[in-house]
């Protein structure tokens, strides 16, 4: 958002997000304001929480925002910037613009991504289907050999005194 010449730069900091989701809900409803962003600072959980509009404004919000804070007991500073110069806006207020190729780009990349993923789940099963089995020749055989291969335990409850289950193999 390009600030105008009228316009103002109002600043909360607070500890906390929770604080300063409050703090800029207050000041929006405090006063007709545009809540530009929200910024962490590196450490102690601070929060900075900046909002533009008419003059006005923008002293009405901060007041009801640091109001908030001070009730909470997290507010650390307010300030009030009436007409920053061009250069403050370029430092302190980020404009968040997003081009249609990076999304695009983006997109590419999440199809890439699956399009691999799914050749190889068709690469492992290919070698699961051809991978050697040896097969007996005769029924009887076959029959054995499976068998052999699954082990099962059939098991029925049997009742211990002091109510303890205990299980008995057939």
């Amino acid at each position: 958002m390009v600030m105008s010449v009228k316009q103002a730069l109002g600043l909360v900091e607070v500890k906390g997000l929770s604080t300063a989701i409050e703090v800029a809900d207050t000041m929006a409803k405090a006063a007709n304001i545009t809540i530009h962003e929200w910024e962490r600072a590196k450490g102690n959980g601070l929060m900075t929480v900046k909002v533009l509009g008419d003059v006005g404004a923008v002293r009405a919000a901060v007041e009801a925002g640091s109001a908030l804070a001070k009730r909470y007991g997290t507010l650390v500073s307010t300030d009030i910037i009436a007409r920053p110069h061009e250069g403050v806006e370029t430092l302190f207020i980020r404009k968040k613009t997003v081009s249609l190729e990076d999304n695009s780009s983006n997109q590419e990349t999440v199809e890439e991504k699956q399009a691999v993923e799914q050749q190889l789940a068709k690469d492992v099963i290919c070698q699961d289907e051809t991978a050697s089995v040896e097969l007996p020749s005769e029924p009887q055989e076959q029959e054995k050999t499976s068998q052999k291969n699954m082990v099962t335990t059939k098991s029925k409850p049997s009742v211990r005194s002091k109510g303890h289950v205990k299980r008995v193999k057939k």
